[in-house]
């Protein structure tokens, strides 16, 4: 009897709300967004916003240091760093002091407390110069949907999901998964070349207060993962990031970058997303006119569990 009279509950919350999961037929990755007035152009115009780091919501994030370590490193290594511009009459000198460097630990201690200064204020220049896109693979995150698509109260916001592909994992320090995103030509640019995609890497979270690193072994872009690091608080959250320095971008300034139309696949609105806020994000669909196939739906908070309703008369 009881059995029966849950599956009769199931039932109704399945008519009435939807289900616990929505069935994607391509890899899609999603945005949560306020629906404030700019999210919305950003819909009618087609284009990811990609933040100062000043304009981010998280007081912790890319707070975690650069920390010169020499732990393994080898006179050959140290020579080769340091031989690159030398004039001829420098050679003798700093092998002398590659040698003396690999192997004194008061040589190591002094440099050491020479090199923390200077990285940091390469760390803090690049933070200036730097935007990023942040982006998660979990469109059932409670904490996501009551805060981040949250503009007066939760959930009157919604979420974007945006078709990408699945790239090889790459290293930095963590092994990182990748997708990629395509954009439209024009913005953003890599080695003299127009970039038609953007890769967006995992997140890792853990409780670092530093990252190592070695000069001598690395070079300044290895310090980049310490920009993919959050607080093991946020692990929930599923994070993506996509990285842009200022001269990646054709313009140091641009901090949208346009998407192909066709790769955005569904809006979800939240459940208290007000029909005014509807109304605005449907218009700014029609106003674009190149998106193609989209799918709605509506989230609920049912019992402690996201729900999803297909919105078919929204299509």
């Amino acid at each position: 009897m009881i059995k029966q009279i849950k599956k009769i509950l199931n039932r109704l919350v399945n008519t009435f709300y939807g289900s616990e999961t929505i069935d994607f037929q391509t890899k899609t990755i999603f945005k949560y967004m306020p629906g404030r007035d700019y999210n919305i152009e950003s819909i009618e115009k087609n284009y990811f916003f990609f933040s100062r780091l000043s304009q981010v919501n998280d007081p912790e994030d890319c707070t975690i240091n650069p920390l010169p370590d020499l732990w393994g490193t080898t006179k050959e290594e140290i020579e080769k760093k340091i031989l690159v511009n030398a004039k001829p009459e420098e050679v003798d000198y700093l092998k002398k002091y590659a040698a003396k460097l690999a192997n004194d630990k008061s040589t190591q201690k002094e440099y050491l407390e020479q090199l923390k200064p200077i990285l940091q204020a390469d760390d803090d220049d690049y933070k200036k110069g730097f935007k990023m896109l942040c982006l998660t693979e979990n469109y059932q995150s409670i904490h996501m949907w009551q805060n981040y698509s949250k503009n007066k109260k939760p959930m009157d916001g919604f979420c974007i999901g945006y078709e990408c592909e699945i790239g090889n994992p790459e290293t930095f320090v963590h092994m990182h998964r990748k997708n990629k995103l395509k954009i439209k030509l024009g913005s953003v640019i890599d080695s003299g070349k127009n970039q038609s995609s953007l890769c967006a890497y995992e997140v890792f979270y853990g409780e670092d207060t530093s990252i190592a690193y070695n000069p001598f072994k690395s070079n300044k872009e290895a310090l980049l993962h310490s920009y993919f690091y959050k607080k093991s608080k946020w692990s929930p959250e599923e994070e993506f990031r996509i990285l842009l320095t200022d001269d990646q971008t054709t313009n140091p300034t641009l901090q949208s970058i346009e998407y192909e139309e066709d790769k955005l696949k569904i809006v979800i609105f939240g459940k208290n997303c007000g029909s005014k806020t509807r109304k605005k994000i449907l218009e700014a669909i029609y106003q674009n006119g190149n998106y193609k196939n989209l799918k709605f739906y509506e989230a609920s908070l049912i019992c402690g569990k996201m729900r999803f309703k297909e919105l078919k008369h929204y299509a």
